[in-house]
């Protein structure tokens, strides 16, 4: 690609972003391939090996408060797993559609599931951030279900794409507040360029990109996988029989509800999923549903269950911080703007399209927005980009790679999922038709947004 070539090929940088692409992709831990792609950026660049453990020291601090965001987070998903919330109301769900012989058709059953999928993939982002965790619960017990019904388990992949990312894309709550208020914002006031945003405007920001999400579904399940698909197992099949989780009881499921009201309000009201877990948890405590004996063994789940997240969230922020301290993301970002001509269209296409790349590779859209915020913010304000084009920017090129990277948490968790009895290809049934029927119109209608808000 000629924006890519000349002495821009050299550059540190550069071959820092490409050598962490490679490296994920082959399968190398991403917090790993981070720290890799940080001691080859400086070291490359003529940093002092002290300067290059430095300057990561200091940048992965600003990581810290997201990492406890996620930890905090994971602390109220366990204790609300604890309760069993979850075990019941799937129990109930897998009771009302498993049923033979009743009035509801195998079209009906298929219209409840992929209703009941796609709610449950919604909420596990905002008002029970229990992010992919609910696919074991939910998923292998309502296979058989699936299977008599002949639903393409391609539709449930799309299903789960869309769920998953473009609720933390579009709302600022839960996982959405992470991500858009401390991550994206976060990373655009370390590089300078601060912006106050409300929850109303940052729905009217992103909700082009979240169009073009929705447009991406529409395509999945209306024309592409519109068909029957037939598997084995109708009858029974992995996971055919009802949940073996914990499943509560209806006082315990009534005070799961409470304590998620608070933690929805809190976080709100006090702009912070730290606090609003913290309450959520104090609800369960207060009411006895979580006993006090518990609490240490579920704050060690929750905190292990992201801890895994809040690594590379701070890794990212260091290595980030390598990148713009090397003495080589200027001159970077001045050779793609010469490559580029002045033109912003091209410009704008070229920075979504090295966002994609990047994000494909690492399949974390969480973390990979502090490393493209070093290069978004400075050439979006050399072009003349408004805050609110490069803050679209930033969020769509992030979401990019967990609706189709193959080694994101939203592809592996739905195959892990949908293949319980050996019968959903990864690569086949996952990331084709997530990268597809997501990225293109996602690039389109991001790219458009920008342009709109510049």
């Amino acid at each position: 690609m000629e924006i890519f070539s000349g002495s821009l090929a050299g550059n540190p940088v550069l071959l820092s972003l490409v050598l962490v692409f490679v490296l994920s992709f082959l399968r190398l831990p991403v917090a790993m391939a981070l720290l890799v792609g940080t001691f080859f950026t400086g070291l490359l660049g003529g940093m002092p090996l002290a300067s290059v453990i430095d300057a990561f020291s200091t940048g992965s601090r600003s990581g810290v408060g997201v990492a406890l965001s996620y930890a905090f987070l994971g602390v109220f998903a366990a204790a609300i797993a604890e309760i069993g919330f979850a075990g019941y109301l799937a129990d109930k769900i897998f009771g009302l559609l498993s049923r033979k012989n009743d009035p509801l058709s195998d079209g009906g059953r298929a219209g409840g599931v992929q209703t009941l999928l796609l709610i449950l993939a919604i909420l596990s982002q905002n008002l029970l951030p229990i992010h992919i965790a609910f696919i074991p619960i939910f998923v292998p017990p309502l296979l058989a279900v699936m299977n008599r019904a002949a639903i393409d388990r391609r539709r449930i992949a799309c299903i789960f794409a869309f769920g998953l990312v473009t609720p933390y894309m579009l709302l600022p709550v839960g996982f959405g507040a992470i991500f858009l208020r401390e991550v994206v914002l976060g990373a655009m006031a370390a590089q300078g360029v601060p912006l106050a945003m409300g929850a109303g405007r940052i729905v009217a920001t992103m909700a082009l990109p979240a169009l073009g999400m929705l447009l991406g579904l529409a395509i999945a399940l209306g024309i592409t996988y519109r068909r029957h698909r037939s598997y084995n197992g109708g009858d029974a099949g992995a996971g055919g029989d009802a949940p073996s989780r914990a499943k509560g009881s209806g006082w315990l499921f009534f005070c799961g509800l409470l304590a998620i009201a608070v933690l929805f309000f809190l976080q709100i009201r006090c702009d912070s999923i730290l606090v609003g877990a913290m309450g959520g948890v104090a609800v369960l405590l207060t009411l006895g549903a979580l006993p006090w004996n518990r609490m240490e063994a579920v704050a060690a789940k929750g905190f292990q269950m992201m801890a895994g997240i809040g690594i590379i969230m701070i890794v990212a922020a260091g290595y980030a911080h390598v990148l713009a301290t090397s003495g080589h993301l200027i001159p970077l970002v001045e050779g793609l703007l010469l490559k580029s001509h002045g033109n912003v269209s091209l410009a704008v296409a070229t920075m979504l399209l090295v966002g994609w790349l990047l994000t494909i590779g690492i399949g974390s859209s969480f973390s990979t927005v502090p490393i493209l915020a070093s290069l978004y913010v400075p050439m979006g304000v050399a072009l003349g980009l408004p805050p609110t084009a490069i803050f679209i920017l930033l969020a769509t090129a992030g979401a990019l790679g967990d609706a189709g990277s193959p080694v994101s948490d939203t592809a592996v968790g739905s195959t892990a999922g949908l293949n319980c009895d050996g019968q959903h290809d990864h690569m086949r049934d996952t990331v084709r038709p997530t990268l597809f029927h997501f990225n293109v119109p996602l690039l389109v209608f991001g790219y458009l947004a920008v342009m709109l808000f510049s």
